[in-house]
């Protein structure tokens, strides 16, 4: 079985499952995201760009693994199965509406295939426009048991051009703060020094 302190092993594979947003909140861009159509394509956007520009987005230097595998086609298939007419927000206190027993519980709803050990997702709580803010988990899952072994919510501010780079540059601003920062603390709080 999987522990959290294979999670920050740097010997331990992982599998990077994607972008989740089970449960989140797309808040004050009703021109983006009051449309279901629009959702879906910028949903499937953001997965696909993690995807293709792996050498940017790159998991295995955020958390220093040796080794990660991409199956960002799990979280792809599951978000496209979402409704999402309940994500256009326009409360500010959508920002941050999630609990980890939220993120124990989609995790639990998760079709793996054939996956086996240790997958990584990162849970969209809510994209922003109004205060400019994103918040997402950042969850280690044991895939055979679909129980979730480590999660915690970061927030980032967006950058860059076009919806898809606005909000896939607060992506990356968490990944780039774990590598430079939490990374440390994670592995110092979990034994793996």
């Amino acid at each position: 079985a999987q522990t959290v302190s294979d999670a920050f092993d740097s010997k331990v594979k992982i599998i990077w499952l994607g972008l989740d947003f089970t449960e989140a909140k797309l808040i004050g861009d009703f021109e983006h995201f009051g449309v279901e159509s629009s959702v879906k394509t910028f949903m499937a956007s953001l997965n696909e760009l993690m995807s293709n520009e792996r050498e940017k987005y790159d998991i295995a230097k955020t958390f220093e693994k040796s080794t990660v595998d991409h199956k960002l086609e799990i979280c792809e298939k599951h978000n496209n199965g979402l409704k999402t007419e309940g994500m256009y927000s326009t409360e500010l206190n959508d920002y941050l509406h999630l609990k980890p027993e939220d993120i124990n519980k989609i995790a639990a709803g998760y079709d793996y295939q054939e996956l086996h050990g240790m997958g990584l997702m990162f849970n969209i709580e809510s994209f922003n426009k109004l205060t400019t803010q994103a918040s997402m988990f950042v969850t280690f899952i044991d895939m055979d048991t679909k129980k979730v072994l480590f999660t915690e919510r970061m927030t980032a501010e967006p950058s860059g051009f076009g919806i898809r780079n606005y909000w896939a540059g607060a992506v990356y601003a968490v990944m780039k703060n774990i590598e430079k920062k939490q990374l440390k603390t994670w592995q110092k709080n979990h034994g793996q020094e």
